[in-house]
């Protein structure tokens, strides 16, 4: 993976934050400016929905910064969320991945409305390897969804979008009340 920037070390990562393995949150250990206080909640959230700050001047995202604090490296390649929430920035959340993998457990959702020929039919597909693979059609929708989860669980293994937990809606997270709050 290309380097954008230089790399804060663990070490200094560890000297200036606490981090909440369980949470995913960073907080300050010392004060570096008068707004920013011990204790505090550090991050907010950039335009592609993840978690960032600064230490020492040098941007960081939340799961990298994650993944030094805890294993004392940053990932060979890239950090997957495992929930496919880029803010949940919990350890068991987070895991090393290729940009293939990381890729492979988007939202997409393997099946269409085909309207072409008789009738209405839903079309099951996913794309492996940058090709697509006719799943088949079907004539209900549930079908078409069970042949592409099938598929995206054969291809994909533990990577696949059909193994992340349901999706919820919990409270809003320390880091989310304390931005909302600033």
């Amino acid at each position: 993976m290309k380097k954008k920037h230089p790399d804060i070390s663990a070490e200094r990562l560890r000297e200036v934050m606490t981090y909440d393995p369980e949470t995913g949150v960073f907080r300050r250990r010392i004060q570096t400016r008068r707004s920013h206080p011990p204790g505090a909640v550090v991050g907010s959230i950039n335009n592609w929905g993840y978690v960032v700050f600064r230490v020492d001047g040098i941007h960081v995202s939340g799961s990298r910064a994650a993944w030094l604090y805890m294993y004392g490296r940053l990932p060979d390649q890239y950090i997957d969320h495992i929930d496919g929430n880029r803010q949940n920035n919990a350890i068991r959340n987070l895991r090393e991945a290729s940009a293939v993998e990381n890729g492979r457990n988007n939202a997409g959702k393997g099946y269409c409305l085909d309207r072409s020929g008789s009738g209405t039919r839903y079309r099951a597909y996913i794309y492996v390897n940058k090709k697509q693979i006719n799943l088949g059609c079907y004539s209900n929708e549930n079908d078409a969804r069970a042949a592409y989860i099938v598929a995206s669980k054969t291809y994909f293994g533990q990577f696949s979008a059909a193994n992340r937990p349901p999706a919820s809606s919990p409270a809003p997270s320390e880091l989310e009340r304390a931005i909302g709050a600033a």
